[in-house]
C-alpha cells in the first residue's frame, strides 16, 4: 500500500528530522551512533527531489519519500520495526507524516 500526501519541501525535511530523532542504531550502527546528534532541517538534503535516508550517524532510519509532482509525495511501503526504528514513536507512515503535516488529502493505492 502507498500513502500519498501533500507537503512542502521544508515539511518533508522536518518529517525526515523527526524520523532521525526517534531512530536508534542497529547492528554495527552502534559504532557510528552519536547520542548528542542535533538534526536541523537545513542539514537534510533532498536527492533528485526525493527524501532518502538510510543510516544517519549510525541510526537506522530507512525512510524514502518520493515526490510525485508539485507538492504531492508518497511513501511506498509500510514501516517495520526491524528497519524503520522510528516506529516506536510513529507506528505508521501516516503518524510520521502527521507529526508535521495535517493530512487532508490521503490516497491509498494497492
Amino acid at each position: 500500500m502507498t500513502f500519498q500526501f501533500k507537503a512542502t519541501k521544508e515539511q518533508i525535511r522536518q518529517i525526515g528530522a523527526n524520523a532521525i530523532d526517534y531512530s536508534r542504531p542497529i547492528g554495527l550502527g552502534f559504532l557510528y551512533h552519536r547520542s548528542d546528534l542535533v538534526i536541523r532541517i537545513e542539514d537534510i538534503e533532498l536527492e533528485d527531489g526525493n527524501l532518502n535516508l538510510d543510516y544517519v550517524a549510525g541510526r537506522c532510519v530507512k525512510l524514502f519519500i518520493r515526490n510525485i509532482g508539485d507538492e504531492m509525495w508518497e511513501i511506498p511501503d509500510s514501516p517495520t520495526p526491524d528497519y524503520q526504528t522510528w516506529v516506536t514513536k510513529y507506528p505508521t507512515n501516516e503518524a510520521l507524516v502527521e507529526s508535521v503535516v495535517k493530512c487532508d488529502r490521503r490516497l491509498d493505492k494497492h
